[in-house]
């Protein structure tokens, strides 16, 4: 290079890791160097002042290539995923995080399985390409998962949506082993079909399930849905009639050494209409969160089904149950709402194919028995009763006494209330009726239930429950609980 005076320049390197032959500058490692350009003078022209010129120089780059996880499965440290240009030879660190009811299984590197642990440090290559696998956790999503099939719908109750009703819903129950293995079976058309299968290949899992001659075989589709506290969701399908299915996973324990609703009663009221066909059941939960649930009909029958307590993922313990009668079918969802577990609600739907027009939809009411609440209590023996019952409309807890004659016709009065009468006739129906002052106007209360065919006993006292109802006033209905010591 020459000056504007048409002196020669000379260049020299000042600092750094580089060498200058002639007019070409080498570097011989990453790094920032400095140049020296000097033009010393003649005769003719001063020497014109050094100029430094610094250059850095940074490591050549090359592509990464990240695979980008399925957030449902994990994630990986931000600024990663996807392709980028980063410098060659500079190490770097990543970390795979699973998501809930996942598990991190491997890192695999240019294809091939690298290492089994989360965070990973490597440095920088050509062309290197990264994918973080993830895997459902098994050994947290073990368990029976269960469900009632179709959508629950019963339309106007005609001819129509009987057939529809008893051909369609039905239920599924499931069980996955900490394997990823399965087994379960489907109640439809009061068929009971079973079938296998293993989601620790896929998450996925398609079947054409088979049945006895004259039974369309079903067209089943299932997926596993990972986060805790874990779900099944899919359709089930018969020729071109397609459902949807969703199975919750019952008696879900997480870390805790017992079910939060472990030893927990729950006195169930179904209802028709505010005051018209009751029917009455007793929902137990154990310590791992299976549940007995007892029905109690109008027509004598006492059927049982036992299942597991699900968590729905939205705050509620799920009951979800489906039982066979003798002329139809019961089947519906009790839930306990997680931040009151005194209270229990949900519906039911109750088909009578013995009995057309008799498809109803129900509402399920209900109130955890316990002797602390005491919301609604019957003590005392067999000849004479006493009645505590705390008022849905608020009033406060009213002590009325009776007696139980021979007759079975026990009759209660109060004595600061004569206008209330409790009374079990002998096919063993409950009715009563109750009014108490309030300023110039009267809250009535209307009673209705039913005697138990046999006592059960309630976890943790000696005593034992003989029936249930339903306690209607214009503020509110509750159930009711006959209990003897």
């Amino acid at each position: 290079p020459v000056a504007n005076s048409g002196l020669p320049v000379e260049l020299s390197v000042k600092s750094g890791n580089a060498t200058l032959t002639g007019n070409v500058l080498s570097f011989s490692s990453p790094g920032t160097m400095v140049l020296s350009a000097k033009q010393p003078g003649n005769a003719q022209f001063n020497a014109a002042p050094e100029v430094l010129v610094s250059i850095t120089v940074g490591k050549p780059l090359a592509t990464l290539q990240v695979a980008t996880p399925d957030p449902s499965k994990g994630t990986i440290t931000p600024g990663f995923a996807g392709t980028s240009q980063r410098e060659l030879d500079l190490k770097y660190t990543m970390t795979a995080t699973p998501a809930s009811g996942m598990r991190f299984v491997e890192w695999r590197r240019n294809g091939s399985a690298h290492s089994t642990t989360p965070a990973i440090s490597f440095a920088m290559e050509q062309n290197l390409r990264w994918e973080a696998v993830f895997a459902p956790n098994f050994a947290l999503l073990a368990g029976t998962y269960a469900g009632l099939l179709g959508d629950g719908s019963v339309g106007s109750g005609d001819a129509a949506d009987q057939t529809s009703f008893a051909s369609w819903n039905g239920f599924v129950e499931l069980t996955i082993a900490s394997t990823g293995q399965f087994t379960a079976r489907v109640t439809l058309d009061g068929i009971a079909s079973s079938f296998s299968g293993n989601f620790s290949g896929s998450t996925v899992w398609p079947l054409v399930l088979s049945r006895p001659a004259g039974s369309a075989p079903l067209s089943i589709d299932l997926k596993l849905e990972a986060a805790l506290p874990g779900k099944i969701l899919g359709t089930i399908g018969r020729g071109t009639d397609i459902l949807p299915v969703q199975l919750l996973r019952t008696a879900y324990r997480g870390s805790l050494p017992s079910h939060p609703l472990s030893g927990q009663t729950h006195s169930l009221v179904f209802s028709k209409a505010p005051t018209t066909g009751y029917r009455f059941a007793r929902l137990v939960t154990s310590s791992i969160g299976t549940a007995s649930l007892a029905v109690f009909l109008e027509s004598g029958e006492s059927p049982t089904f036992e299942g597991g307590i699900a968590d729905d993922g939205a705050g509620n313990w799920v009951f979800p149950f489906y039982i066979p009668l003798a002329d139809g079918i019961l089947q519906g969802e009790c839930v306990i709402p997680k931040a009151n577990t005194q209270t229990a609600g949900g519906s039911a739907e109750w088909l009578r194919t013995a009995t057309p027009g008799h498809l109803w939809s129900m509402d399920i009411d209900g109130a955890r028995i316990t002797t602390s609440s005491r919301k609604s209590l019957i003590t005392g023996n067999t000849t004479t009763i006493a009645v505590q019952a705390l008022m849905p409309d608020g009033n406060a807890t009213v002590t009325l006494q009776g007696q139980w004659p021979a007759s079975n016709v026990p009759t209660f009065i109060a004595p600061s209330l004569p206008s209330f009468r409790f009374a079990v006739d002998s096919s063993g129906q409950i009715s009563g009726s109750y009014s108490k002052a309030e300023g110039s106007s009267r809250t009535p209360a209307t009673f209705r239930g039913r005697v138990f065919p046999s006592t059960f006993a309630i976890p943790g006292t000696s005593a034992k429950t003989i029936g249930v109802g339903h306690v209607t006033t214009p503020q509110g209905s509750a159930p009711f609980t006959i209990v003897l010591p």
